[in-house]
């Protein structure tokens, strides 16, 4: 009976040896897997903070482009606007107006000269838009 006692043993010690194993590799593969989902949320969150930093910048551009100080001045300078009781007066450029209608007379003035005229000596820059309409 010793010799069926140890033969049994063995079996017993093999199936064990077996069963580790293969526990073993079951933890080895949730161990793996755990490390794995472990580093995706990581990268989720860091795609997160990116995401929020975006969302930040876009509402702050955003809230910049809506505000009134944008709005006046972009509509001031593309389409010409002014608020009530002002002037709105474009002052063309000599070489927009050879190319134009022909109308413009080069009286060799630059158009800094032109806006000094008109701030600090209204009544020349009155006589030279006669003299340009004449």
């Amino acid at each position: 009976m010793g010799r069926r006692e140890s033969k049994k043993q063995k079996w017993v010690i093999a199936i064990l040896a077996v069963l580790l194993v293969i526990f073993l590799m079951a933890f080895g593969r949730e161990y793996v897997g755990n490390i794995q989902v472990q580093h995706y949320i990581e990268d989720l969150q860091e795609q997160k903070t990116e995401a929020e930093s975006e969302q930040l910048e876009t509402m702050a551009l955003i809230q910049e482009l809506s505000s009134e100080y944008f709005l006046e001045s972009e509509g001031r300078t593309k389409q010409g606007l002014g608020e009530e009781g002002e002037t709105v007066i474009v002052i063309q450029d000599d070489v927009d107006n050879q190319e134009g209608d022909g109308e413009g007379v080069d009286d060799g003035m630059t158009n800094v000269a032109r806006w000094f005229y008109y701030f600090f000596n209204h009544s020349t820059f009155e006589s030279m838009k006669e003299y340009e309409n004449s």
